[in-house]
């Protein structure tokens, strides 16, 4: 059985969709020694960005970062609404690739993506930025490395919130 959620409740997971979308993002930089930040909320319910500065992030790596904010969204069966963005911007990065190697790339990178996700640890760090950035609305650099590393646990309430999403219904 599935539960239809109200409007409240859907403004109230919208935060813990965005959040945790950009936590994937977010820790997946952080796993490659990229200094990123993140935010959530700043112009209404469903906006939020995870940004980093692109000058020497291998194009594996970019890749990798866009499609592990993917795979929590499939993971945790959340809105699949914003994914177009990340989707087009794969694209745009390996445009200038030969087609079978920019299928190649993808496809690794989401494998990577995918396989990061499912380690216990990196989920733990992407669930305590997820709950932190719906704290606090944002994460600069050395915030979210602490959390990621663990000074901050996730509470019961938000573990239990997250394990009731993928009955939830999206209404798009």
């Amino acid at each position: 059985m599935t539960d239809t959620l109200t409007k409240k409740q859907r403004e109230y997971l919208q935060d813990v969709n965005s959040a945790l979308h950009e936590a994937g993002h977010l820790a997946a930089a952080i796993s490659r020694g990229i200094p990123a930040i993140a935010r959530i909320g700043y112009d209404g319910f469903s906006s939020a960005r995870m940004n980093y500065d692109p000058i020497g992030v291998s194009l594996e790596d970019e890749v990798f970062l866009t499609f592990a904010g993917i795979a929590v969204v499939e993971k945790f069966h959340l809105r699949k609404l914003g994914l177009a963005l990340d989707l087009e911007d794969i694209e745009k990065a390996v445009a200038r690739l030969p087609v079978e190697e920019a299928e190649h790339l993808k496809a690794q990178a989401r494998r990577d993506a995918e396989q990061f996700v499912a380690n216990p640890l990196a989920l733990g760090g992407i669930l305590r930025l997820a709950i932190v950035l719906i704290e606090r609305r944002s994460l600069d650099e050395e915030a979210a490395k602490k959390v990621f590393a663990g000074e901050v646990e996730a509470s019961d309430e938000f573990c239990e919130a997250i394990r009731l999403l993928p009955r939830a219904i999206w209404q798009e």
